[in-house]
């Protein structure tokens, strides 16, 4: 019996995670008017981590641009790490990540964004990879 509950709760839950997926495209295709200050949308392994690349950025911007707005993009698991530090985040795969996703200027991750999430016209995706030193981020001209 235990097995057939298990089955039974493994199926649901791969169900409910297709309609999340199908309603978060739907979100982001909607359309929303941007926010009034620029934001910027930080992610670092696909959210599991506030580290590398994209941390380095966020903090030298972070005193370089004091009007903006910097928001990262996190699994659940670290709410708790960005609570404690003061970091402004919204968790990856809601409704308010979709939005913030939609709303903001600029993406900066060091992995990739989910195949349905497309870049517009009025959005710029900064990829971090390996291959660039961070510390020529601040002196190309």
């Amino acid at each position: 019996m235990p097995q057939k509950f298990q089955a039974v709760f493994d199926l649901g839950r791969t169900l409910q995670d297709k309609v999340n997926l199908q309603r978060m495209r739907w979100l982001f295709k909607s359309g929303h008017r941007p926010f009034e200050q620029p934001t910027i949308v930080f992610e670092s392994f696909g959210g599991r981590q506030v580290s590398d690349s994209p941390y380095a950025i966020y903090r030298l911007f972070n005193e370089l641009y004091p009007g903006f707005n910097f928001v990262w993009s996190i699994d659940r698991s670290l709410k708790k790490f960005c609570k404690q530090n003061q970091i402004p985040f919204v968790v990856r795969r809601t409704s308010k990540w979709v939005r913030t996703l939609e709303k903001s200027t600029y993406w900066i991750s060091n992995a990739r964004f989910p195949a349905w999430v497309k870049k517009t016209k009025l959005r710029d995706l900064h990829s971090n990879l390996a291959r660039y030193a961070i510390k020529e981020v601040g002196t190309r001209h």
